[in-house]
C-alpha cells in the first residue's frame, strides 16, 4: 500500500504541477490571440489550471498522509478522467488504490 500510496503522490504531484504550469504559460504567452476571444476561453483555462494545482497539493499531501487528500483526490480523480490518456491511466490506478486498500483501511 505504501508503494502505491508513494507512485500515486508524486504521479499527482509532477502532472498536475507540470500541466498547470504548462496551461498557465500558454495561456500568458498566446494573450494577444486570446483577447478577441469571448470569456469562456479564459474560464476554461481557468478550470483546467485550478484542477491541475489542487491535485499537485494533493499529490503533496498524500505522500504526507494526510487523510482529506486521499478522499479530495478521490473527487478529483472523477475530472482527470477526462484528460485522456495519461490523466484517464492516473485516475483509473487512484481507483484502484482508493478501493483495494483504502476501503480495507477503513474497515
Amino acid at each position: 500500500m505504501n508503494t502505491h500510496r508513494r507512485i500515486l503522490g508524486w504521479s499527482f504531484l509532477v502532472i498536475g504541477g507540470m500541466n498547470a504550469l504548462g496551461m498557465t504559460i500558454m495561456t500568458f504567452q498566446h494573450f494577444e490571440v486570446f483577447s478577441g476571444a469571448p470569456w469562456e476561453i479564459y474560464l476554461l483555462n481557468f478550470v483546467v489550471v485550478s484542477i491541475c494545482f489542487m491535485s499537485s497539493v494533493c499529490g503533496f499531501f498524500l505522500l504526507k498522509e494526510r487523510r482529506w487528500a486521499f478522499n479530495t483526490l478521490f473527487k478529483l480523480s472523477f475530472l482527470w478522467l477526462l484528460f485522456f490518456p495519461l490523466g484517464t491511466v492516473l485516475a483509473l490506478y487512484y481507483f484502484y488504490f482508493h478501493f483495494k486498500y483504502r476501503r480495507k483501511a477503513a474497515l
